[in-house]
């Protein structure tokens, strides 16, 4: 029956005292290993394909048309092709017709000769299969084919390959018109005569070689009878397959010529034990596109899918269940591919295929023709078992239970009970003195069977009571698609062992790729020798055990060994059925099974990381967090030791404080702030962006780093006096030290304050630290001394009132106080302060705010300029000037003179120094205030003439920074 599957399982108990050939304490008995029937040669490769001499018999008679007979050598082209045989197998295609008695005829031409399958040969020599001619012999003769197919077996004969004969017809035996069947017989009898042969002579000698041959029809006029008798004359099923009944070569119909592609497909997979599925058959046109699919099972070990396209031009394509394209030769997520064509048909060969749905894809170029395509599948399971029994060493009269699974060729177990219907499991238990008793195994949840319908079966059976020695487990499966195998366990029963071995396992239910099962074994060893053991692993898929082997030495008891069960990190993904089993392999131990136990489960993807270490998720998020928290302190204290809203800026001269100035009150970094001389003498302000300013930062050990506006920088304590020009001091106070006022002084780089700035601004001796940008007209002059003679008159900073700068600004002169080249501060001079070079700025960018001298003050000269004229200022020396021109009579030396004068309204008369910049004389007497001809302006505003008010001040109040 079709599906039907058998289970031999033979259970021997064999006598200690029988075993006259003990095995090698090196090689150990296999455990688990497929093998052949007794005797059998094997016809398979190591990669599970069939090695098969195959003979094709084409039909060229005159009853054909050229269309069938094409349909034909397609047909023998995916024989010659077919990814199923292994690569050495050997292919020959014979045309045949008749021998009718004419010079030169040939009934049977060997028009592509024995060749390995693949050959380049086969997509040419199909060209030459053509409807013979009534001269070429157009009958139609099965007995020479056969006997010529014969002749080409016989001479390649080779034990390690399958040989089988396909003889594709339209028809029956029609030699009527061939004298070689009887010169003087009628056209009846020699076709009487031909079959004849075939059954009594050609018939015994195809069965004495073991050839198997399949007959195919297709037509209308085909002869049924004969065709049934054809398909008994070779051998019978492979002996691989012997109890599936469609292994046995039987006739099949096709139908139409178009038919026996598939049908001998089909006929190639029966005859080596592969299941066939198909055809899937498709019309397509010129231009178009279209998929064929078909499914391979889980049981498949192995799966070729055939596309027969008959037009060479038609391209073809496979995709797997998980839409990759598999383009030719190769390895792919767990399977191997080989692609063969022969021109009308590609073949694509799978070892271990992904079970699943596959795609073939047909495209037709826009200038083909009609056609129609099909495709077919072989498919073949070498199904492993995995045997364990309970106890493993049973004693006897002690009912043991005898477990088995079956393994896909990935090593993973069959759990779909519509994939074993049909099975039928046998098995027998016998032994030295007593009769075989059977054993049922089931799937039912009976008989020791933990779970029904689950895919794995138990039974249950009884050790004799009288069973010496050890007890061997065999089994071995066949089906439609299955190749038989064999597995083999041997154990061992109390008192016929030395020593015995407690095996321990967790129990899993899933497991990673890459990773481990720990166990332990434990081990008796009470006799006089050492104990040698390996480990074992069937249903493994590459699993291995670590370690492999172990010696426990004599007289020992209670010896422990951790074990470690390793998956690969490309192991397939899927369920598993994995037996551990401890071998005694010692000399004389026969490889006994002393301890076994068995693992089931999934073997799946690693998890993610995060998934895989969740455990130490809240340790990381408590170490996360108190690393934030430890950041955010740190933080927190560094901003704090870095805020300088505690810090005050403070001017100190004359030993009191002058100028005070809090850090802004909010947090900062840097303290920035500039000293400012102007009208109300130095100042402290905060500096804006980019402005040159001190910047004021913490440093280590409550220390301040102060750096001048030209960079350099000093770390001082808190209350460090750091002294400024003319006589000033820096002190800063830290609210975070409230008791700290000034200390001793401190400087920057260049010891004491100088006497007044070099040339340019440079600094003067003593190295006072100076500004960039000092210099004439923007220098300092410490201790009231006079100016350098590039200051510029006016431009510097005179230091105390009445100090008499000569060149230098001041403070609101007191009664009395002299500044001899002119004052510029914003206060009101007293009544008897004198400006010997003018009151105000030397020049108009700075003028003093347009205050006029108080009555009774004395300018001294005017207003303004430096002593020396009017380069740049209102007047000279000379003249009062009362806010407007001078009195009848005054001197106007260079400022505004009296009417009279000899240059009334300008410098002397001589000149007027620095004309370009002042109120320079005019040419002539001016004839009135308004004539601008007669009076000189300012450059800017040449109509302007002076009146009794100086320019409107700058938009600054005039103050400078040091």
């Amino acid at each position: 029956m079709a599906g039907a599957i058998a289970f031999l399982l033979g259970f021997a108990v064999i006598p200690a005292a029988a075993q006259s050939t003990p095995v090698p304490s090196n090689s150990p008995a296999p455990t688990g290993s497929p093998a052949p029937p007794g005797g059998e040669v094997a016809t398979v490769s190591p990669d599970g394909r069939a090695r098969v001499h195959a003979v094709v018999l084409i039909d060229e008679s005159s009853s054909e048309t050229p269309a069938d007979v094409a349909e034909e050598a397609g047909a023998a082209g995916i024989i010659a092709s077919h990814g199923h045989l292994d690569p050495s197998s050997k292919v020959a295609v014979i045309g045949f017709g008749s021998d009718d008695g004419k010079a030169g005829q040939d009934p049977a031409i060997d028009r592509c000769p024995f060749a390995p399958v693949g050959s380049a040969d086969f997509t040419t020599c199909q060209d030459e299969f053509h409807v013979r001619t009534v001269d070429e012999g157009s009958g139609t003769d099965h007995a020479s084919a056969l006997a010529k197919a014969l002749s080409i077996l016989e001479s390649n004969h080779d034990p390690n390959y399958f040989d089988v004969i396909f003889l594709l017809t339209d028809g029956g035996v029609h030699v009527e018109n061939s004298p070689k069947y009887g010169q003087n017989l009628t056209g009846e009898r020699r076709t009487a005569e031909a079959k004849r042969q075939v059954l009594e002579e050609i018939s015994p000698q195809l069965k004495d070689a073991g050839i198997q041959v399949w007959p195919l029809g297709f037509g209308d006029e085909v002869d049924v009878d004969w065709m049934g008798r054809l398909e008994k004359i070779g051998a019978g099923a492979n002996p691989a397959c012997a109890e599936v009944p469609v292994a046995a070569p039987s006739y099949r119909y096709a139908g139409t010529s178009g038919g026996v592609g598939a049908s001998v497909t089909e006929a190639l997979a029966n005859a080596t034990c592969g299941k066939f599925d198909g055809p899937i058959t498709e019309q397509g046109q010129p231009g178009d596109t279209k998929s064929l699919f078909v499914d391979i099972p889980m049981t498949a070990s192995t799966g070729t899918i055939n596309a027969q396209k008959r037009d060479k031009n038609i391209k073809v394509q496979f995709k797997d269940p998980e839409g990759n394209l598999v383009q030719g030769d190769g390895e792919a997520r767990g399977s191997v591919f080989k692609l063969a064509t022969s021109g009308t048909s590609e073949s694509l060969w799978i070892q271990d295929p992904l079970p699943g749905r596959w795609e073939v894809i047909f495209t037709w170029p826009q200038n083909s023709t009609p056609q129609t395509v099909d495709v077919t599948l072989i498919w073949q399971g070498e199904l492993n078992t995995s045997i364990d029994l309970v106890p493993a060493a049973p004693s006897p009269g002690e009912r043991a239970t005898v477990r088995v699974s079956l393994l896909t060729s990935r090593n993973e177990p069959i759990t779909d009970p519509t994939l074993l219907e049909g099975l039928a499991f046998r098995a027998t238990l016998a032994g030295d003195g007593f009769r075989a008793v059977p054993v049922t195994l089931v799937d039912d949840g009976t008989s020791g069977d933990e779970k029904a319908n689950d895919g794995r079966y138990a039974g249950q059976v009884t050790v004799p009571t009288n069973a010496t020695g050890e007890l061997r487990i065999t089994g071995s499966v066949q089906a439609e698609g299955l190749r038989g195998t064999v597995q083999s366990a041997t154990y061992g029963i109390p008192g016929s062992r030395s020593g015995g071995a407690i095996l321990s396992l967790p129990p899993v239910d899933r497991e990673y790729r890459g990773g481990t099962i720990d166990g332990s074994l434990q081990v008796d060893n009470p006799g006089a020798a050492d104990l040698r053991i390996q480990l074992a692993l069937e249903g493994g898929d590459g699993l291995s055990v670590d370690p492999a082997t172990l010696s426990v030495p004599a007289g020992q008891n209670g010896f422990r060994q951790d074990l470690k069960i390793s998956i690969p990190a490309d192991a397939a993904y899927g369920d598993r059925d994995v037996v551990l089993r401890v071998l005694d392999v010692s000399s004389g131990g026969q490889g006994k099974v002393l301890a076994e136990s068995r693992l089931i489960f999934e073997l799946v993807a690693p998890p993610p990381w995060w998934k895989k270490y969740w455990y130490l998720f809240p340790l990381a998020v408590a170490v996360l967090a108190a690393a934030a928290a430890a950041v955010l302190v740190a933080r927190r204290r560094a901003r704090a030791r870095a805020d300088v809203q505690e810090l005050t800026a403070t001017l100190w001269h004359g030993g009191r404080e002058v100028a005070r100035l809090p850090a802004p009150s909010y947090w900062a970094p840097a303290f920035r702030f500039q000293v400012m001389a102007g009208q109300m003498g130095v100042t402290l302000a905060f500096a804006n962006p980019g402005d040159v300013a001190y910047t004021v930062t913490r440093a280590k050990h409550a220390q301040l780093t102060v750096t001048s506006p030209r960079g350099i920088s000093q770390t001082d304590d808190v209350g460090t006096r750091i002294p400024l020009p003319e006589g000033v001091e820096l002190v800063l106070l830290d609210g975070r030290a409230p008791g700290v006022g000034p200390r001793e002084p401190s400087s920057f780089p260049g010891g004491q304050p100088g006497h007044g700035p070099g040339p340019g601004g440079a600094p003067g001796p003593g190295g006072q630290e100076q500004f960039a940008d000092m210099g004439a007209g923007t220098g300092w002059n410490g201790g009231g001394q006079g100016p350098a003679p590039d200051m510029g008159a006016g431009t510097g900073w005179s230091g105390s009132p009445g100090a008499g700068a000569s060149a230098g600004w001041g403070g609101a002169p007191t009664a009395g106080a002299g500044a001899a080249g002119g004052w510029g501060g914003g206060g009101d001079a007293a009544t008897s302060a004198s400006a010997a070079g003018g009151w105000g700025s030397p020049d108009a960018s700075t003028w003093n705010g347009g205050q006029r001298p108080p009555a009774g003050a004395d300018p001294g000269g005017g207003w303004g300029g430096p002593a020396a004229g009017g380069t740049n200022g209102w007047g000279s020396q000379a003249g009062p000037a009362g806010g407007g021109p001078a009195a009848s009579g005054g001197t106007a030396g260079g400022g505004w003179g009296p009417a009279g004068a000899t240059n009334p309204w300008g410098g002397p008369a001589t000149g007027a120094p620095g004309a370009e910049a002042g109120w320079a004389t005019p040419p002539t007497t001016p004839t009135s205030p308004g004539d601008a001809t007669t009076w000189s302006a300012d450059p800017a505003d040449p109509t302007r003439h002076p009146t009794d008010q100086p320019p409107a001040p700058p938009p600054s109040r005039g103050d400078t920074m040091w």
